[in-house]
Formats: C-alpha cells, sequence, structure tokens
C-alpha cells in the first residue's frame, strides 16, 4: 500500500479546507518572499486555486507518486524535493515573470519523468518510448500555445514549470539510486552490485 503517496494527497486537500485568506498566504508570492515570507516556496506547490485544480493533481499525484513508491520511497521523496527545487529555481530566475504560482502541476512533471523511466528500465517496451514522446509534444505544444492540454481551470496553466519539472526527473532518479545500499552476503561479507529496496 503506497501510505505516503496516499498521505501526500490527504494533506494537500485538507490545505483546501483552511480558510481562503489563509490559503492566500501559502501561495507562492514573489512580493511576500521578497519580505522574508519563504515558506511559499514549499507551500505553493500544494495549494490550489480551486476544487478542480485540486482534483485533477490529486489524480495525478495519487497515480505517479504511488508508482514510484513501490519502487522506492527513498526516490519518492527525491522526486518530490527535487521537482519543488527546480521548479522554485525557475519562479526565482528571470526567466520567469510570474508574481504568484500554485499547484502540484509543475511537480507532477518531475514525477512522470521518473515513472516513466522506471517503466522503461522495467519493460523496455516501444510503448513506454512513444508516451514518451507524446509527453514531450504535450509540452511542447503548451509552451507553444500557453494554454494546457487536458485541463480548463480558472489558474492559468505555466507550461515553463511542466518543463522546469521534467528537467528535474533525470537528477532525481540518479540522486535518489545513487545512496541505495548494495546487497551483502552476510556469510562471505561479499557486496553484490544490485540494488535492493530502499522501503
Amino acid at each position: 500500500i503506497p501510505l505516503l503517496s496516499i498521505l501526500l494527497c490527504a494533506v494537500a486537500g485538507s490545505l483546501m479546507l483552511l480558510p481562503p485568506a489563509t490559503q492566500e498566504l501559502l501561495y507562492f508570492d514573489y512580493h511576500q518572499l521578497a519580505g522574508g515570507d519563504v515558506w511559499g516556496l514549499a507551500t505553493g506547490h500544494w495549494i490550489h486555486a480551486d476544487t478542480e485544480h485540486l482534483g485533477w493533481n490529486l489524480a495525478g499525484l495519487l497515480v505517479l507518486a504511488s508508482l514510484i513508491e513501490l519502487q522506492s520511497r527513498r526516490l519518492l521523496l527525491c522526486s518530490l524535493a527535487i521537482g519543488m527545487l527546480a521548479v522554485d529555481l525557475l519562479l526565482l530566475s528571470p526567466f520567469s515573470e510570474l508574481e504568484r504560482y500554485c499547484g502540484l502541476s509543475g511537480l507532477l512533471n518531475t514525477l512522470m519523468g521518473v515513472a516513466l523511466y522506471l517503466s522503461w528500465r522495467s519493460r523496455g517496451s516501444p510503448a513506454i518510448a512513444a508516451i514518451g514522446a507524446l509527453y514531450l509534444l504535450k509540452i511542447a505544444l503548451e509552451l507553444h500555445s500557453g494554454q494546457s492540454v487536458f485541463t480548463s481551470i480558472s489558474w492559468p496553466p505555466y507550461a515553463m514549470a511542466h518543463l522546469a519539472g521534467l528537467l528535474g526527473a533525470p537528477l532525481a532518479w540518479s540522486l535518489g539510486n545513487c545512496t541505495r545500499p548494495m546487497a551483502r552476503d552476510t556469510t562471505t561479507g561479499t557486496h553484490y552490485g544490485h540494488l535492493v529496496s530502499s522501503r
């Protein structure tokens, strides 16, 4: 059972029960950040504009996070951290002119990249490669049009955050696996090179 993934969905959902004035404080807000209120760098990813925005993102989070968690909880945590960092770096960079940001969509693209790579490693199916190519096409269309391909919600999509999240996926995979221990034969003291579960 992917307990961590379920817990994360519960946390994101519970934030929508807060009073609207409190929710406003949790957004990534450039002016609040300049004033020293830095928590928006973390909480901005987990708060949402409305229930439709929340619903789409929670569905994606539950599926993608569960796929990764069932392989490695460490990899999931690393993917979440790198995804948030990648989007935050974009929001703080000269490439972004956004003053406010909220939602999991950028972070979900990190999870999507990691999940696709896990599927490719385990199956090596041409179908996985095709899905990956279609996903890259989706991001390219969003960058070109400025519109979300599959959803239409009150909060405007920010395709650059989707791209930033996806670019963080290789780093998340590398860091999430480089610290995983090697199996050891306790009878001979020999180390074996295959990876063992981190959960």
